[in-house]
């Protein structure tokens, strides 16, 4: 299985693990996780306007204002950009 996203690559092997992998893409299933993952990149997953960049928000690219400490948006991850990503963009 390959990520397009990421490019992250994962290998299954033997009858057992290839098993396991169908029960757990199964359990997935049964449970809805795909909608509910899909929700949450909604929400979590960001894409830079300025440079393009799709990223995860994470504490630390949190921007807030110098004068009230309001919260202003997500700092782009890209060192190159310094774009900060509003709560209320869309990907």
């Amino acid at each position: 299985m390959v990520c397009d996203r990421c490019g992250v690559q994962l290998f299954v092997r033997s009858q057992s693990g290839v098993r396991l992998f169908e029960r757990l893409v199964a359990d997935a299933e049964a449970r809805n996780i795909w909608e509910r993952q899909a929700a949450l990149e909604k929400d979590y997953y960001k894409k830079c306007p300025k440079c393009g960049k799709g990223f995860w928000v994470a504490e630390k690219l949190i921007e807030t204002s110098f004068f009230d400490g309001s919260f202003i948006g997500y700092r782009c991850p890209n060192k190159e950009c310094n774009a900060i990503i509003p709560p209320t963009e869309e990907r």
